[in-house]
Parts: C-alpha cells; structure tokens; sequence
C-alpha cells in the first residue's frame, strides 16, 4: 500500500519579494513593472519524509529581464522552516548596476562556474539566460535562493 509518509516529496515556489526602481534620482519601493526596476525573487525549496540527492535547483531569467550579477544569495534550514524575508530594496544608481542587499542568515554565492559554491550562471559570461544552485544532498528542512534581476526597457 503506497504511504505518502515515506515519500520523498520536494517541494519548490518561487514568488516576488519586491521591486525598486530609481525614479527622479529617488529609490522607489514598488510593485509595478516599471522598465529599469530591479525585481528580488525568492525561490523555496522544501525536502520532506527523506533526503534528496544531488539536488540542483535552476531558474531561466526571463528574455524581457537582465540577472544582477552576483544576487545570487542562498539559505538552508536543516530540519526546520525558512521565514519569507522582508524585502530590502537593493543599492540603485543612475549610472552603475544595482548592488544586491544583504540579508539575513543568507549567504551570498559568486556567478563563478569554478569555484566551489554551487553557484553558476549560463552563460558565464555575457547575457544570463539562467542561474543553477547547487545543494548537493538535502537532509529534511527548507532551503532558499534569492536573486536579481532588471526589467528591460
């Protein structure tokens, strides 16, 4: 008899922490698609009733949007559960790409595809069409990624 107890389930969502863009030399906190906004996405992963192995998560960046290098950020709670975070409006400049903000209990992931952070960009160079995070084998718990990206004008 099937037991769903005893199944590995792997749960992910992926949903809008916030956006801001630079209006009139002022951040603005704001949930419309504004072009040049900077969008924070907060990607859940949620391993029950056993461990996953070699898990890999990936996200394609939309074609009308541009990754924020290096705002990949990422989170583990082994056995236990990840909060939502509050949004944190990242660094915004008129003339310089935006700096991801920091957050809490998070830890930020380089876009290097040879280091050993488990963290790559495709392509690693030029326009980002997707991010990979690696995990590696997943005890029970929740897990998190963070990333940044600009809607085109």
């Amino acid at each position: 008899m099937f037991d769903p107890s005893q199944t590995l389930e792997v749960l992910i969502d992926k949903s809008i922490l916030g956006s801001s863009a630079l209006l009139n030399n002022t951040t603005t906190v704001t949930s419309q698609k504004i072009p040049g906004a900077v969008i924070t996405y907060f990607i859940k992963v949620t391993v029950k009733n056993d461990t996953a192995t070699a898990l890999n998560i990936s996200d394609i960046i939309p074609t009308d949007m541009t990754y924020v290098a290096n705002s990949l950020r990422k989170q583990s709670a082994l056995n236990s559960t990840i909060t939502t975070p509050t949004y944190v409006a990242p660094t915004l400049s008129a003339t310089e790409q935006p700096t991801p903000a920091a957050y809490f209990d998070f830890n930020p992931l380089t876009d290097d595809n040879a280091d050993a952070d488990g963290a790559a960009t495709v392509p690693n160079t030029g326009k980002v069409d997707s991010i990979k995070v690696e995990f590696g084998d997943l005890e029970q718990g929740e897990y998190a990624i963070l990333l940044d990206a600009i809607i085109n004008n």
